[in-house]
């Protein structure tokens, strides 16, 4: 089976400058699935990575619980049957286009990952049919990517690539150590949820 990774590594921020830098860790975000025979990089970027962090929190139990709840007659990816699912315009009653739309954005919302600000693809992570997928359309060649994989073993994985990301900042005193730490917290907080 396919795996997912997070490969999360701290860089320079070239943007020290900014108001609130102190409060990220600005790093390359590198997200790869891999078989037997070859990595494919689905995304990389440098961006803040804790706003990984929250998103994955956030998200976290979704993933890992909620399977795709649309039945499509000819099978499609998840990024795909987004797409398709937002042109219905027949209903009859606006009730009932309230309901739809609400189904749709409670589902999307929990596996929709973009990195907020940039110009990164729109990826949907669930489960379907028994296994995680990935799955988004590719610009460059105009279709829809997508993959199976392990989802537990992907949670499981970015848990671990998260533990040895913090343990960095939890053995520093620096001072923007305790701004990161103050920043994880207040995610954790948020989400109900910590290491």
């Amino acid at each position: 089976m396919n795996r997912l990774l997070f490969n999360l590594t701290p860089k320079q921020n070239p943007y020290q400058e900014e108001p609130n830098s102190e409060y990220e860790i600005w790093g390359e975000i590198i997200l790869t699935i891999n078989d037997q025979s070859k990595t494919i990089e689905i995304l990389g970027h440098q961006w803040d990575i804790l706003e990984v962090y929250e998103w994955f929190l956030k998200n976290k139990s979704a993933l890992l619980t909620e399977t795709f709840p649309f039945y499509f007659e000819d099978e499609k990816c998840i990024a795909n049957c987004r797409d398709i699912l937002y042109e219905k315009h027949n209903f009859k009653d606006l009730n009932e286009e309230i309901e739809y739309y609400d189904t749709i954005e409670n589902y999307f919302s929990n596996h929709h990952f973009k990195l907020k600000g940039t110009g990164t693809p729109m990826l949907f992570i669930g489960l379907k049919n028994n296994s995680g997928e990935v799955s988004w359309f590719d610009i460059k060649k105009q279709e829809y990517s997508y993959f199976p994989f392990n989802m537990q073993d992907f949670i499981e994985s970015t848990d671990h690539e998260f533990t040895k990301l913090f343990s960095r900042w939890h053995n520093s005193d620096e001072d923007k150590s305790l701004k990161v730490l103050e920043r994880i917290k207040e995610i954790e907080n948020s989400n109900g949820n910590h290491f």
